[in-house]
């Protein structure tokens, strides 16, 4: 059973900062996502999708599951744009399914959609902050990726929509382009409250930075 419980102040932390203009927070944003490359069977060219580092002292970072593997299990090679390998270590798939008995009908399960990965190029950038704290509805956000795998990362500013505090699950007013699922979603302080998953031109899914303790978790058993 996942849900949020009493633990979730001693989780990932959240600092106090200043609010950044936008130009800042482009800036900000920019310095650190990372461009990551699917390749297919026989090392086949798959795509590019964008991750961020969530851990620099272990090379851990942040995407979203459907850019290291398929929904029947098929787990793609991924690289940084130095054709360095990056190591999948833990897709939230693997934690298993919400508990959504509780759930309205008219509102669907969210999907889990996220993955911890390592590799060198996430301990070469500064490692974003986490905020646990469920934003409110009319919060302005913003978020940046490799939009269609190109330079220089795209910025979009965007404000919260709806919120699913139970499931640390928000839909945000504000675009999603082909290339971007992984993309840091940020405050305005430039901490990360979640990870872009999927969305339209207009309408973006993001899960929020709660979910990351999870996957560290299961990571750290791993290890152990």
């Amino acid at each position: 059973m996942r849900r949020l419980g009493v633990v979730l102040a001693l989780l990932l932390f959240s600092v106090s900062g200043h609010a950044k203009s936008l130009p800042e927070l482009a800036e900000f944003l920019r310095e650190r996502v990372v461009r990551i490359h699917m390749a297919g069977p026989n090392a086949l060219w798959a795509g590019t999708c964008t991750a961020f580092s969530i851990d620099a002292t272990r090379g851990w970072g942040i995407t979203a599951e459907h850019c290291v593997q398929t929904r029947d299990g098929f787990r793609y090679q991924l690289y940084d744009d130095a054709r360095r390998p990056l190591t999948l270590l833990v897709t939230s798939t693997e934690l298993g399914p919400h508990n959504c008995r509780f759930l309205p009908q008219m509102l669907r399960c969210p999907d889990d959609d996220i993955a911890l990965i390592q590799g060198k190029t996430f301990t070469e950038r500064p490692a974003l902050v986490a905020q646990t704290v469920v934003p409110a509805p009319g919060v302005q956000v913003a978020a940046g990726g490799f939009a269609v795998g190109r330079f220089p990362a795209f910025f979009w500013a965007g404000t919260i929509a709806r919120t699913y505090p139970e499931w640390f699950h928000f839909e945000v007013q504000g675009p999603i382009l082909q290339g971007m699922s992984g993309s840091p979603l940020v405050t305005a302080e430039g901490l990360v409250i979640g990870v872009v998953t999927k969305g339209t031109y207009g309408h973006t899914l993001a899960l929020g930075s709660w979910h990351f303790f999870e996957l560290r978790e299961a990571a750290l058993k791993k290890e152990n």
